[in-house]
């Protein structure tokens, strides 16, 4: 897919571009200089395919094609209301003009140190102690959303969705991209499922989620960090044809995930319980949300001396 935008371009008088810095089935992220604030993230989105929707009178087409465009900036309406020092902060959402084309776009802060799924590609493996840190300051995030009313379930986590912003001297970390977050059912207590296969519980084979999808999927994170790998065979969503392969695919492997300790060189039975209970096939077996694996969490890094 071609740049929306390129070095130099200025977006409404006050956004310079510096560079690309990635790209998402969404949207596109650049690095841009504020006229006055210095760096921040933008992200820039994909034009909305709109061909299916029912075009509008010609007198209204320009307050229909600004609608769309508000809708995908329900992200950035999310990320405002929320205040949390492990969240990614979010300063401005709004329209520019490129090409005769509309765009939407919001602006976060600069993550300088990149992404945890970088530093795992750099590491392989991260020691457990620094692991458990990494993956309390997330579920600290996810703890306040979860409290929220009504609860917040982010249904995305995953390394490249968590941004280093600061690395001496401590690591910090921030939850980042809402884009897919919904809030519980006032009734059922459970929303749609949605995000990315290698990383979504079992529960998302019948589109349903609540809190425990968020722990499944810190838990695979967690996994990862600790391990270098995996712990079930991944598939990618391409791959997945038929609603029964789509089953399969989340069944496969997910009932037989090793502890990480059979992986390392030393025996972890308090990191193995965490893991596992995080990683339960059957969801009401795991932690009910973010508050309660904060709280196993605390407790292991504080019994134990990593």
């Amino acid at each position: 897919m071609i740049s929306v935008l390129k070095k130099d371009d200025v977006v409404n008088e006050t956004y310079t571009v510096s560079e690309k810095i990635g790209t998402g089935a969404f949207a596109d992220v650049y690095l841009v200089n504020h006229r006055f604030l210095g760096q921040q993230a933008m992200k820039v989105f994909h034009e909305v395919e709109s061909e299916s929707i029912q075009p509008p009178p010609p007198d209204s087409v320009d307050k229909f094609n600004e609608d769309i465009h508000i809708e995908t900036l329900k992200e950035a309406r999310r990320l405002v209301d929320l205040s949390h020092p492990h969240i990614v902060r979010v300063y401005d959402a709004n329209l520019f003009e490129k090409g005769g084309r509309l765009f939407s776009f919001m602006t976060m802060e600069w993550a300088s140190s990149g992404t945890l799924e970088t530093l795992i590609a750099n590491r392989t493996r991260l020691s457990v102690g620094f692991a458990l840190g990494i993956c309390g300051q997330i579920t600290q995030a996810l703890a306040y959303t979860h409290s929220l009313i009504p609860p917040l379930i982010h249904r995305d986590i995953k390394p490249s969705n968590v941004l280093i912003t600061a690395e001496d001297p401590e690591i910090l970390v921030k939850v980042s991209d809402f884009g897919l977050a919904s809030p519980l059912d006032s009734e059922s207590r459970l929303c749609q499922s949605a995000g990315t296969l290698a990383f979504a519980p079992p529960e998302m084979a019948w589109n349903v989620a609540d809190e425990r999808t968020d722990v499944y999927s810190v838990g695979v994170t967690l996994y990862r960090m600790v391990t270098g790998i995996h712990p079930f065979p991944v598939a990618q969503l391409r791959e997945v044809r038929a609603s029964r392969e789509f089953m399969q695919v989340l069944s496969r492997g997910r009932r037989a995930i090793q502890p990480p300790s059979r992986l390392l060189l030393h025996e972890y039975p308090e990191l193995d319980a965490l893991v596992m209970k995080a990683l339960s096939f059957d969801m009401l077996s795991r932690h009910r949300n973010a508050v309660e694996l904060l709280d196993e969490i605390t407790e292991v890094l504080a019994a134990v001396k990593w």
